[in-house]
């Protein structure tokens, strides 16, 4: 099992600024205009059952986005768009954890960022709703000790469930028990221990977790 992140899947002032390569694959173009980086989380940084996120050792500032989370329910790759959301089976919620601190470290030493999105307990994911009518108009909220921190919709997303399939399986194929976080556009949140954690999904409870 993997975690694949799209952690640009928004409009942003810094969009204009990121130029790709005119790649062709199978007479299409690899990189859509707006330019999609795509995160690997193993599946130790898989936390699940609301248990506690613990904050590392090797890091003083832990960041985090509540998103929506896609969850993968047959082998594919190079999916049609046309039938992409055969290949979902659940949508839930996760929080994307990075740390802060050692990825403006790796970004200035030009390294991979894996040490900072992809160390052990990194995304929390709650469980998965079976009905996935609602997946491009559902509402994620997440609190922090009952104060609302993040909102919005995934209509505001640039690329919608279907195509977030269609991308990622351009570049991994996708197996059974895969989940894709699809991203948000607010602004990271600052964990500190004893905070607790809620997230809902159109209203519905998905995520109650302790930071430890």
């Amino acid at each position: 099992m993997k975690i694949l992140c799209l952690p640009y899947n928004y409009q942003r002032q810094e969009t204009a600024q990121i130029t790709l390569p005119d790649v062709q694959y199978a007479g299409k173009p690899l990189y859509p205009p707006q330019g999609q980086p795509i995160i690997v989380k193993p599946d130790t940084a898989y936390l699940n059952n609301n248990k506690p996120f613990f904050i590392p050792h090797h890091t003083t500032l832990v960041a985090a986005k509540a998103q929506m989370a896609l969850r993968i329910g047959k082998m594919g790759r190079n999916i049609d768009e046309r039938f992409a959301l055969r290949y979902i089976n659940g949508i839930g919620t996760a929080v994307d954890i990075v740390a802060q601190n050692l990825l403006l470290q790796c970004e200035q030493q030009r390294a991979p960022w894996s040490m900072a999105t992809g160390f052990d307990g990194s995304a929390p994911v709650s469980g998965f709703i079976e009905d996935i009518t609602e997946a491009d108009n559902s509402e994620v909220v997440m609190r922090i000790n009952n104060a609302e921190k993040q909102r919005f919709t995934t209509s505001s997303l640039l690329l919608g469930a279907a195509q977030v399939v269609t991308y990622t399986s351009r570049f991994f194929t996708l197996h059974t028990g895969d989940i894709i976080l699809t991203g948000s556009p607010c602004e990271q949140i600052y964990l500190n221990i004893n905070d607790v954690i809620d997230v809902t999904l159109n209203d519905t409870p998905m995520m109650h977790f302790r930071i430890k």
